[in-house]
């Protein structure tokens, strides 16, 4: 709010590093909490925020190369038409619960290593 109205002039360099991290650590929170309360058993606080920091890691990487994807690959869109967002749409949703039962995995996993 201060930011806004601007009272504190900050470098834009310096809002967009803030807002990258504070998005980054409120996926990581959302997904420490998932991993903590969802299990039928007791995972470790540290266990589901090192699973929860992972699967954020993956989702941000997924992100960029989503990103990536769109803005130099158009022919997909060309041969395909319309069509084309449901093949797009099914590997974003399998990645995605790829990573997030990669991170589950790592969350039970990691009381073994232990």
């Amino acid at each position: 709010l201060t930011n806004a109205l601007g009272w504190l002039p900050e470098p834009l360099w310096m809002q967009g590093f803030f807002f990258f991290f504070l998005g980054f650590f409120i996926v990581v929170l959302f997904f420490t909490g998932l991993y903590f309360a969802v299990p039928n058993t007791h995972v470790a606080l540290r266990h589901a925020f090192c699973a929860g920091f992972f699967a954020a890691a993956g989702f941000h990487f997924l992100q960029n190369g989503f990103e990536l994807y769109l803005a130099n690959f158009p022919s997909y869109t060309l041969i395909y038409g319309a069509f084309a967002t449901l093949p797009i749409f099914l590997l974003w949703l399998y990645l995605s619960w790829a990573v997030i039962l990669l991170g589950a995995l790592i969350a039970a996993a990691l009381p073994e290593l232990e």
